[in-house]
């Protein structure tokens, strides 16, 4: 009987250092190793950048597409967005920076919002007003909406495609970001 009990103990002790085991050897996605695959992906993405030479925005979509998820997949993106900066499409280079792959993959969100201010200098109003819609909507509608006494339904309606909102909404929009208008001669 006595034998029986130690070979249970060991049993049991083992198969707690097993689960143990797999929890210490597993990582997560953030942590876990690129593939061969990635670490190709992004020398092919930086031999085509040498010398400020831009390649094609579809070659990149497909590296993106093809490592979903991933930082390589972050890192396509904000090439994507540098092309679109080239390409003086402010607000596209923005838009592309909002994945949420982007700022779970990566630690550049300061260039995100860099992308983001220089469409709002861009002087263009439709450009201006893409780029508040975006930020609000990073910050959280529902947020703005409070701060502003506004609707959230009518915030997303003001910074809509096409839309032409007033400009005290915007004013309050921009005050509820803390951010403010200045004008120099």
């Amino acid at each position: 009987m006595g034998k029986h009990r130690l070979v249970i103990l060991v049993l049991g002790v083992s198969v707690l250092a097993v689960a143990s085991l797999s929890f210490l050897l597993s990582a997560s996605c953030l942590t876990r190793p690129q593939t061969l695959g990635e670490q190709k992906a992004l020398e092919q993405m930086r031999s085509m950048t040498r010398n400020d030479v831009l390649p094609s925005e579809e070659v990149v979509v497909r590296i993106e597409n093809q490592f979903k998820g991933t930082k390589t997949a972050a890192l396509a993106r904000l090439l994507r967005a540098r092309i679109k900066l080239s390409a003086k499409d402010f607000a596209g280079a923005a838009d592309l920076l909002q994945s949420k792959t982007f700022n779970e993959q990566t630690s550049l969100g300061d260039y995100a919002l860099y992308l983001r201010a220089t469409a709002l200098e861009d002087g263009n109003p439709d450009v201006f007003l893409a780029a508040v819609g975006n930020v609000a909507k990073a910050r959280g509608m529902s947020e703005i909406a409070e701060t502003t006494g506004l609707g959230r339904e009518s915030l997303y309606k003001a910074f809509a495609p096409g839309a032409k909102p007033r400009y005290d909404t915007v004013l309050k929009v921009l005050q509820s970001l803390g951010v403010k208008l200045s004008v120099t001669a």
